[in-house]
């Protein structure tokens, strides 16, 4: 089942996807499962103790590491998403959309920011603010595919949870337009076949 939170990129490494219900850490998950390399030694090892913590889906203890990080090598957009996404998936999302706008302030090129700010303003419910994150995503012209499928995906779950149902449909197809993941067409058309016969999403909380 596709959630609200449709997908997070911490990098753009090695992928690991899961669906689930709405709970923390559900939805597509993009995650680097691979090490990381980092400019500073200090911040490399502390951002992959994190990666690892994120394996065993401990994300308070991958918050530890990850602000560890951004101790030793500040304003490092993908330690910044990382530490966003942790924020949002222990109950700590305000706190955590500081870390994506500074993140988009330093590099307002680094696509997965506008992927991850945008699920966690779905996530809790702040839809119109995340209409705004993945169309300035989409108007950056991602280069990726992948990239690309994504921001129209979560869009398109913003719209579904706004029930307005027409209009996520045509988002996935240009979701689809393109995307040579195999993987996430079959979620896109799986996603495709809940709108249609559970036109109205389920209140979560």
């Amino acid at each position: 089942m596709i959630s609200t939170k449709i997908l997070f990129l911490l990098t753009l490494l090695a992928v690991m996807f899961a669906c689930n219900t709405k709970k923390k850490g559900d939805k597509i998950v993009n995650i680097g499962l691979g090490d990381v390399h980092l400019s500073n030694q200090k911040a490399e090892n502390d951002f992959n103790k994190g990666l690892f913590y994120i394996r065993q889906e401990n994300y308070s203890a991958a918050k530890h590491f990850f602000l560890r990080a951004d101790e030793e090598s500040p304003n490092t957009p993908m330690i910044l998403n990382a530490i966003g996404d942790c924020m949002d998936r222990t109950d700590d999302a305000l706190q955590g959309f500081s870390y994506f706008k500074k993140a988009l302030k330093i590099d307002s090129s680094f696509m997965n920011t506008y992927i991850n700010y945008g699920c966690s303003l779905n996530n809790s419910r702040r839809f119109d603010e995340a209409e705004k994150i993945f169309r300035l995503g989409l108007c950056r012209r991602p280069s990726s595919s992948f990239q690309r499928s994504a921001l129209y995906l979560n869009l398109a779950d913003t719209y579904y949870h706004r029930s307005q149902n027409d209009m996520a449909l045509s988002l996935l197809d240009s979701a689809k337009a393109g995307l040579t993941n195999r993987r996430i067409y079959n979620e896109i058309v799986q996603f495709e076949n809940k709108i249609r016969h559970k036109p109205y999403p389920e209140l979560t909380h």
